[in-house]
């Protein structure tokens, strides 16, 4: 366990050396959260989602967002692969997830301090947010459901990562990954105001247990299935195997391959 904290630590600390990028990160968020704000204010909205809860999601979303596993945890994987040196990492006591998702604590902690904190006081100070519609029941559930996402973005993360072994250039592949948590997710707006055949088709799909669930339970809105933490359980159950699967293939490929 001790080895595992020091690559937390080091994650941590590294992020800590600049300084100006999280400020500017806080800058873009701050804009952004502003222009929902004004732009769903200005909105009459005929749906069974209230105004103030679309508000409210559409500003955490953005806020909330710099907390999940982005392209460190791609780039640390696809990279070691990609420059061979995946081997030395597969052969150390510690497993190779196991390593990555320590060091994406790292930047998870870093995000929290310096980035998700001061962006909620000044979202505080400049708007008004609606948060009579937050409760102490939908804050509890809220924090474990999204521990919950976070570990399944999490291994989403790893899994694409792990398709550089098979295709050299990933990013298009992340860009497009990206692109289904934008419509997929909820990470732009609310997929309780999507029209309810989408809503059925999303409800098969991991991203809304990502992004949407724990958001959706925080502010509210309906969630697109029933027991949604007991789905976000089920799809890391499966991901966990697929991870384990591919980690294995990975390390057959190496030796084949001479690594």
């Amino acid at each position: 366990m001790n080895r595992a904290i020091e690559y937390t630590k080091a994650s941590f600390q590294i992020r800590f050396r600049y300084k100006a990028n999280s400020i500017l990160q806080i800058a873009g968020t701050i804009i952004v959260v502003l222009i929902q704000y004004y732009l769903w204010s200005s909105i009459n909205m005929d749906s069974n989602v209230g105004v103030e809860n679309i508000i409210l999601y559409t500003i955490l979303a953005r806020i909330i967002l710099s907390l999940y596993p982005d392209y460190t945890t791609i780039r640390f994987v696809a990279d070691k692969i990609l420059k061979g040196e995946i081997a030395l990492y597969l052969i150390r006591p510690l497993k190779l997830y196991i390593i990555v998702f320590f060091n994406e604590l790292g930047n998870l902690l870093y995000n929290l301090i310096f980035i998700f904190i001061p962006s909620i006081i000044i979202t505080l100070i400049l708007v008004d947010l609606p948060l009579s519609v937050i409760s102490l029941e939908n804050t509890l559930l809220f924090i474990v459901s999204f521990m919950l996402s976070y570990f399944l973005s999490f291994l989403l993360s790893y899994f694409i990562a792990c398709l550089s072994i098979w295709i050299i250039n990933i990013w298009g592949i992340l860009e497009f990954y990206d692109a289904l948590l934008l419509i997929c997710g909820g990470t732009l707006i609310p997929l309780s105001i999507y029209p309810e055949i989408v809503q059925k088709i999303l409800a098969l799909l991991p991203f809304q247990s990502i992004f949407f669930t724990p958001l959706a339970i925080f502010t509210g809105n309906n969630s697109l299935v029933n027991n949604p933490l007991l789905v976000q359980v089920l799809w890391i159950i499966l991901l966990i195997g697929i991870n384990l699967v591919v980690t294995n293939v990975i390390k057959k490929r190496i030796n084949f391959m001479g690594g």
